[in-house]
């Protein structure tokens, strides 16, 4: 398909950015977070030119596919073409992490996920009415909250708030990255969080799975905060939790530390849950009193 056809409407849009060499490593082309070049880079170089959201560009060199100093439709095609038509390969630095060669743009790069060496940090929060009416909820948000303050600027995160349902920062796409911007939003989210009722913890836990996944730090950890109960539609609570402990052991295929921290009182059942969720995804236990 010529893409160029389809759109012919539509003119280059260049986007005012910083000038500068960008020092920054990163590849070229590689704008999604995933490995490799895909179809989904260029689909992220369309939604920031088209559907505003440039925000998503950690680094916009990367997105500059052809390397011509600006960032516009061509930059998605030239993929495409690589990608289908054997094409010309993206400019250096691809295909491995490297600093921009060309000190003819005033692109510049902030973060390349693709090539950060931070940390990956994922955060299940229970947000059930009983650990809520426990104070449980307003500890864990006050201790997250100071967790967002000491991201470094090439953390890569998300926020999950479990009761029947699984609310989530950011709301969908890849991990956050912690530019104060987004910290900022991330700590008005959590204060945003309401107590709910109900407690799927294993949909909580296995979608912080699956956005670490998605993740291209060093270092991935996955935290829980909540008092070890679980039960969703009315299964019977030793069940669910065991099935729970399972299915996500055997999700975590990555081998993610989940790092389990029990605030409050607790019974004897949901202690054990969560020492043994830690113990079998190389995590650690420890209790807290709000």
């Amino acid at each position: 398909m010529n893409l160029c056809r389809a759109v012919p409407a539509i003119i280059a849009i260049v986007l005012s950015l910083p000038s500068g060499l960008s020092a920054k490593p990163f590849i070229r082309g590689d704008t999604d977070r995933g490995p490799g070049l895909s179809v989904t880079d260029a689909i992220v170089v369309i939604r920031a030119l088209f559907a505003s959201e440039e925000a998503t560009l950690g680094c916009r060199d990367a997105a500059d596919a052809n390397d011509d100093g600006v960032l516009d439709l061509t930059d998605a095609i030239h993929i495409l073409t690589y990608l289908f038509l054997r094409g010309p390969a993206p400019a250096a630095p691809f295909p491995e992490c490297g600093a921009d060669p060309s000190a003819s743009d005033a692109l510049g790069c902030g973060v390349s996920l693709a090539c950060a060496e931070g940390d990956g940090r994922f955060y299940v929060v229970d947000r059930s009415g009983g650990f809520s009416g426990s104070g449980g909820l307003a500890f864990a948000k006050g201790e997250l909250s100071l967790h967002i303050d000491q991201f470094s600027a090439v953390t890569q995160f998300g926020i999950f708030f479990f009761d029947r349902n699984v609310t989530r920062f950011p709301a969908a796409g890849p991990p956050a990255l912690a530019t104060d911007e987004v910290k900022a939003e991330a700590k008005t989210f959590v204060q945003s969080v309401a107590a709910g009722s109900g407690s799927c913890v294993r949909a909580g836990l296995l979608a912080a799975i699956e956005l670490a996944k998605l993740s291209g730090a060093a270092r991935d950890v996955i935290q829980y905060f909540g008092d070890g109960g679980g039960t969703c539609s009315g299964e019977d609570e030793a069940a669910y939790l065991q099935s729970t402990l399972e299915e996500v052991t055997a999700a975590n295929t990555e081998g993610v530390p989940i790092h389990c921290v029990g605030v409050g009182s607790m019974p004897a059942l949901n202690e054990q849950f969560l020492r043994d969720l830690a113990a079998r995804n190389g995590g650690t236990f420890a209790r807290a009193v709000p």
